[in-house]
């Protein structure tokens, strides 16, 4: 629960960072991405450690399922980290007002949608 209650953080942090540009506020929509960007940091090292920690095989059928999920999930988050770090350097060089902010828009609603699909996964990987 502990990455999940993560991830779900860092989907506020992007929401925070999308309305503070939306205000032309970029100082503070910076720190909002930078935190997103490592929460997405910390919940790639969560995955990490429950590998490193797995109770069971990836030659079991549910390690195969396990591993398999969370690696593509963890690939797509980090994609993520990947794509809130471009539009943070482009933040920090002036690009973004409260006018012209799609770039953001669109990677933190990517953002919102891995978020999203790790939801349905947690129940699937977890609790079944």
């Amino acid at each position: 629960m502990g990455i999940t209650s993560i991830l779900v953080t860092s989907s506020v942090t992007a929401y925070m960072a999308e309305t503070a540009i939306e205000h032309d506020r970029r100082g503070e929509a910076m720190w909002w991405l930078l935190g997103t960007i490592a929460l997405g940091f910390v919940f790639a090292f969560g995955v990490g450690y429950e590998w490193a920690t797995a109770e069971f095989s990836r030659h079991e059928a549910f390690g195969t399922v396990f591993f398999t999920m969370t690696g593509v999930h963890a690939g797509h988050v980090l994609s993520g980290v990947g794509l809130l770090a471009l539009v943070a350097i482009q933040l920090g060089r002036g690009r973004f007002s409260s006018k012209e902010h799609w770039p953001i828009s669109g990677t933190i609603m990517y953002w919102h949608f891995v978020d999203i699909v790790w939801i349905f996964f947690y129940p699937t990987l977890y609790l079944v």
